[in-house]
């Protein structure tokens, strides 16, 4: 009894020790400092609950695979900087970046491209058909990737049409990330695979493992055709998109189709994240149109967790301190840190028009209840904040005055601005 007593003793101050050690790791690991409290506390009050939790999802960056991925992403640039910047040099790069675009050709590691042609798509109602008219139009390759793909009515449409473009000859490459898409069927998989079809699963570690890990999720929708298109914004593949999930009806979301050289740079994101799930590199054209199909300037900013710095969240920060009469947001989540809340602050104070708009109707209720307690201090320093009332909304948009339009897959939360891969478009036309 005694002996059983002990051992009890023993692990309690194993846990305890354990938990100390881990709390001291959470609060010297890169995180917000919202994140680096709760894992402390947790972890130094009940390391026997928290500790399991904290080594399966605590580390906010596991450097391993951060050095990993940032090496095979240098090689992948080393390798492909040649044909890329030569065809984005061919008279279509924008005028040099002003003093305010600098910065963000440097987060984006990417440089402003004029010459497209942009167009906005509303709801599914018009993304899908023209999704679905531009891998009808694909001649040569397509480049297809979704943090969601439902195998429903839509889903199994878009697959038919690759498969049969992949029997005709084209090459086609479909990635998928292993948490967005964890019930995709084998059998669908299987008859990509027959028909021609390249498919590849996101993963967090390059080996066979890592289903329990959430962080570094792949958040990215991305379909390339030929080099010269490229969709992107917040809609996945899936019917509750088009609205038919009684709950979240009617579902109001934003993509985006780009024609011209910043399709390349869409091309260059895919590859990015083909080579990381495969360790290879698809057969791809880096040449464009000529001439180039519009006017249009933007520039891509394919932002990440393995990023040498806190893109997503410096390019809204960068907005913000910009922003001489307005800075709009659309976003279905809101769960910003301090240095946001405070780019917002200090924007009010200028006399900018800040402005929130984020879903009543949610289908995540935790994250949805972690806003909630921002609310007062937006509202109490001028931030107007709004609901959305109309079904639910899952569009990523920002404005900045009457220049500068955004549309992506980054949520203004944690997991977008710190943990997921993301996409967005910077355009500067005041037209768009």
């Amino acid at each position: 009894m005694f002996a059983h007593f002990e051992f009890k003793v023993l692990i309690f101050f194993i846990f305890q020790a354990a938990g100390a050690v881990a709390a001291i790791h959470a609060i010297m690991r890169p995180r917000s400092s919202q994140g680096a409290v709760a894992w402390a506390l947790a972890l130094a009050l009940l390391p026997i609950v928290s500790l399991p939790f904290y080594l399966i999802f605590g580390a906010h960056r596991f450097l391993g695979y951060v050095r990993a991925r940032r090496i095979r992403d240098t090689r992948l640039h080393q390798h492909l900087e040649t044909a890329y910047t030569q065809s984005l040099k061919r008279g279509l790069v924008a005028r040099e970046p002003s003093a305010a675009g600098k910065p963000i050709e440097l987060l984006c590691r990417n440089v402003f491209t004029t010459g497209n042609s942009l167009k906005l798509l509303i709801n599914s109602s018009e993304a899908y058909p023209e999704i679905l008219a531009g891998v009808a139009r694909a001649q040569r390759y397509i480049l297809i990737q979704f943090y969601i793909f439902r195998y429903d009515a839509i889903g199994r449409d878009l697959i038919e049409r690759l498969c049969d473009k992949s029997r005709s000859g084209l090459k086609v490459y479909f990635l998928l990330d292993e948490i967005g898409s964890h019930d995709f069927p084998k059998a669908a998989l299987k008859k990509m695979k027959d028909c021609g079809i390249a498919t590849a699963f996101f993963r967090t570690s390059r080996l066979h493992r890592g289903r329990m890990q959430i962080n570094f999720r792949n958040h990215r929708k991305v379909l390339v055709i030929d080099g010269l298109h490229l969709f992107l914004g917040g809609l996945n593949i899936g019917e509750e998109y088009r609205g038919h999930q009684p709950k979240l009806r009617p579902w109001r979301d934003t993509h985006l189709s780009v024609e011209g050289p910043g399709a390349l740079q869409g091309q260059l994101a895919f590859i990015e994240d083909w080579n990381w799930a495969t360790g290879t590199v698809p057969e791809v054209d880096w040449q464009t149109a000529l001439p180039p199909p519009g006017s249009q300037t933007m520039i891509l900013g394919a932002t990440g967790p393995v990023d040498e710095w806190d893109t997503a969240r410096l390019l809204f920060i960068h907005a913000a301190q910009q922003a001489s009469e307005r800075f709009w947001i659309a976003s279905p989540y809101l769960v910003p840190d301090e240095a946001l809340m405070a780019s917002f602050q200090l924007a009010v104070l200028r006399g900018v028009d800040v402005r929130i708009l984020i879903t009543s109707v949610t289908d995540n209720h935790f994250v949805a209840f972690a806003g909630l307690s921002y609310f007062n201090e937006l509202i109490s320093s001028g931030v107007k904040l709004y609901l959305y009332q109309k079904g639910f909304m899952h569009q990523k948009v920002f404005l900045v005055d009457s220049e500068v339009a955004v549309v992506g897959s980054a949520n203004l939360d944690q997991r977008s601005l710190s943990l997921n891969f993301e996409v967005m478009a910077w355009v500067e036309d005041p037209g768009f």
